[in-house]
């Protein structure tokens, strides 16, 4: 039996901050104790000046994985490395179902890929790419294996693309069995119709990105996305990566009416502008997502939503490629480029410096990037907090640090940073994993194969489906 003694630091939470020591038995959290009395344990840290959060979680990651015919830059090895260095100890995957594929036969590739190799603890999604009576049959494999919820797109005719008879079908099959539907929100259909106008027209350049997939376009999938939803049976629904005023208000007309529709943003969506898109070709692919990077109207918004709840997520979206896969001249249109940014080592260092410039309370910086996500996806108790019980993974912040956010800063495999002009108030000190340091004053000092895979619960206490029109009585009791 082994124990840990973090000492003289101020413990983070999404409740609030305290001034408790905090003490580690056997890779779990032990207790809480007053400042200054965790004097018993095998090792003892001295945390003085620090911010003791919990290790965070992105459950928005896409590792080894290929888009647009592109391999990402990162595999599971690198990708959760670079985890690590900004702090995150968990993450959750997303396995590809392409047509004709078949799901459980994708999950088993992806765990087989995973397993052994990941530096943090790790879990997944499906995308169900192809929505047939022998996908739907699988659904309840998913549950078994612990991997509850499902990613369905409204983008992307041809490829991974649901008609509104997919979803309806998917999104009932998810209710019946209490799977969380994650959603690809934007309006495929009208936005080959806008593409294939500006191709027609010669307009190949990256400002059409954003040109053909509008904020407008966002928000009639994510409306749309709803009511599908109740006429469902109404599952858990959680849009990824929403990143304009007009998904905002259909999300938050949504939760007023009492939905369990929940909202993720990523921070390439609060901190960068679709100016980026007017660079040279060579620097412009760098800021091509799916949604676009939007104005600063939008910016505004989202970081309101944050601040208000309407948005309960921050993610990465990690979703890395090298500037020297974007760009050769045959692949010079805006519509043939695979889409994604990196991210999965800024995120927490970016909404750390936002909370220290008092954007955000340290709280909430907490609940969006920890403790939320792991509620929220079934993670709990074990992920996000660092409530006695939970596993000690713990990540040390330092609030008087710098973080430099160059491509030579990185542990990335990518050749280039989004965030190259930024310097962040605040860094990652030291990360732990069950106990276990991994790194330490940004060097790598654990093991590189501790992650082990995580398998999820099923549904959210972060809603009462009892509340539901035609739900059971809430007993007051």
């Amino acid at each position: 039996m082994t124990t840990l003694a973090i000492r003289g630091g101020t413990v983070l939470t999404a409740s609030g901050t305290h001034a408790v020591d905090l003490v580690v038995r056997d890779g779990l959290v032990d207790s809480w104790r007053a400042p200054g009395t965790a004097t018993d344990a095998d090792e003892v840290i001295d945390a003085t000046d620090l911010h003791v959060a919990p290790g965070f979680v992105d459950v928005h990651t896409h590792l080894e994985t290929v888009v647009a015919g592109v391999s990402t830059a990162d595999d599971f090895a690198s990708g959760t490395r670079a985890a690590a260095f900004g702090g995150t100890t968990t993450v959750v995957d997303f396995v590809r179902q392409g047509p004709g594929e078949d799901l459980i036969e994708r999950l088993d590739d992806a765990s087989g890929r995973a397993r052994g190799r990941c530096a943090v603890d790790y879990g997944f999604h499906q995308i169900v790419g192809d929505v047939r009576d022998s996908s739907l049959a699988r659904f309840p494999r998913l549950v078994a294996a612990g991997v509850p919820s499902i990613k369905l797109f409204m983008a992307f005719p041809g490829d991974l693309y649901s008609d509104d008879t997919q979803l309806l079908r998917a999104m009932r099959r998810a209710a019946e069995l209490g799977i969380m539907v994650m959603v690809h929100a934007e309006n495929g259909l009208a936005m080959e119709f806008l593409r294939e106008r500006a191709r027609e027209g010669g307009h190949l350049s990256l400002p059409w990105h954003a040109r053909t997939a509008t904020p407008a376009i966002e928000g009639e999938a994510t409306r749309r996305a709803i009511v599908l939803a109740e006429l469902a049976g109404m599952p858990t629904l959680y849009f990824v990566h929403v990143s304009s005023a007009e998904a905002l208000d259909a999300i938050a007309d949504a939760r007023r009416r009492g939905l369990p529709v929940f909202a993720e943003t990523c921070p390439h969506y609060l901190y960068l502008d679709v100016a980026e898109l007017d660079r040279s070709w060579e620097e412009g692919v760098n800021f091509v997502c799916a949604p676009p990077l939007r104005t600063q109207e939008h910016r505004d918004r989202l970081w309101w939503a944050l601040s208000a709840g309407d948005l309960s997520v921050v993610s990465s979206d990690h979703c890395p490629f090298c500037r020297s896969t974007l760009f050769p001249p045959e692949r010079r249109d805006f519509s043939k480029l695979p889409g994604g940014i990196a991210g999965i080592e800024y995120r927490v260092p970016l909404l750390y410096d936002a909370a220290l410039r008092g954007r955000i309370p340290l709280s909430r910086f907490v609940d969006v990037t920890a403790t939320s996500p792991s509620r929220l996806f079934g993670l709990d108790p074990g992920k996000g907090s660092l409530a006695p019980g939970s596993h000690a993974d713990i990540t040390l912040l330092d609030p008087r640090g710098v973080t430099r956010t160059g491509a030579s800063d990185h542990h990335m495999r990518t050749d280039h940073s989004v965030y190259e002009s930024l310097t962040l108030s605040g860094s990652v000190h030291a990360v732990y994993l069950r106990g276990q340091r991994l790194v330490h004053k940004g060097r790598w000092v654990g093991p590189e194969d501790l992650g082990r895979f995580i398998p999820r619960r099923q549904g959210t206490d972060l809603y009462d489906r009892r509340s539901l029109p035609g739900g059971d009585a809430v007993d007051p009791a």
